[in-house]
């Protein structure tokens, strides 16, 4: 199931007069869209993608397209999102906020190639190495509400995956006072990112960003980028990754050390948030359900890798 609210020519061609976009040529729904809908529009000016926001509201909306565009200043490959004529980052349509950003070719890497995962590290280092980025929350989805999730979660379990929880578990604790932090994507899975051959074209999809441990963002790349399909760990795409990443932003000592544990941590942060929207979901929520088991058996895979 994917987000998707349908907009008629009409509706889009008053959406793009007020981006002053240009005259609708054509327009098509993109597939995938978790939380948001997508549209690739085409017009006489220009590609550009059209965003129905399903659940941020218009200021969190807003704050994330700032960012947006901060890291357009930055030279950082991306979506540049575009004001309406009366300064406005957003418009509005069936009730929900809406943008206009720029339309990104590429294809979101299947089975990274090595290339591919030297490219996703150098960016990430450079990610995290930009100074005074816009402010943003700490991640919602933090060590007390994970806590919390898990005890209303574990009854429903089987015996074996209440196990495994619990050991995941042991690894969890509140690790931000300990570490370098800053500006995170929080959610640079290979489907957040487009490429033609080894060339990155962009990092999408910034509505998770928070600000956090950087070693959070780079264990979800490499929980995503060098395990397998079946969660086994692949120990050359994970050094491509981080011997590309130190080049820009070396480790500290102590992020050396909690590189297993923060893995294990940012696999049990998206297996709970998963079980908990198949297991508690939220009354009236249009959020899609994804299968949580994935990341259950990434969970296991590398719990026996670091133990």
């Amino acid at each position: 199931m994917s987000i998707y609210t349908p907009v008629d020519a009409d509706t889009l061609q008053q959406i793009l007069n007020q981006y002053q976009a240009g005259t609708l040529v054509g327009y098509e729904i993109l597939p995938g869209g978790a939380v948001n809908t997508n549209y690739s529009v085409l017009t006489d000016k220009g590609h550009f993608v059209l965003t129905l926001f399903e659940s941020l509201s218009s200021e969190e909306a807003s704050q994330f397209l700032s960012l947006l565009n901060w890291l357009t200043e930055q030279k950082m490959p991306g979506a540049k999102p575009y004001q309406t004529e009366n300064g406005q980052w957003l418009d509005t349509a069936f009730r929900r906020p809406c943008s206009l950003v720029s339309f990104l070719s590429g294809t979101h890497p299947a089975c990274p190639r090595p290339g591919q995962c030297e490219a996703i590290g150098t960016y990430l280092g450079q990610l995290h190495s930009l100074n005074n980025p816009p402010p943003l929350p700490k991640e919602a989805f933090d060590f007390e509400a994970r806590t919390k999730t898990a005890r209303l979660i574990a009854p429903m379990l089987s015996k074996k995956s209440a196990a495994l929880l619990d050991a995941a578990l042991a690894f969890d604790r509140p690790f931000e006072a300990e570490l370098p932090c800053g500006l995170l994507h929080g959610d640079l899975f290979r489907d957040n990112s487009l490429f033609e051959g080894d060339h990155l074209i962009g990092v999408i999809d910034f509505y998770f960003a928070f600000t956090g441990p950087y070693l959070f963002d780079l264990a979800i790349v490499l929980n995503d980028w060098a395990c397998t399909s079946t969660g086994k760990c692949h120990t050359k795409r994970a050094q491509l990754i981080l011997n590309s990443y130190e080049k820009i932003r070396p480790l500290t000592t102590k992020e050396r050390a909690l590189l297993g544990p923060y893995r294990i941590l940012a696999a049990l942060r998206f297996w709970l948030s998963r079980l908990e929207a198949n297991l508690l979901p939220q009354g009236g929520t249009q959020l899609p359900i994804r299968d949580p088991t994935v990341f259950e058996s990434r969970l296991k895979a590398l719990l026996e890798f670091y133990s």
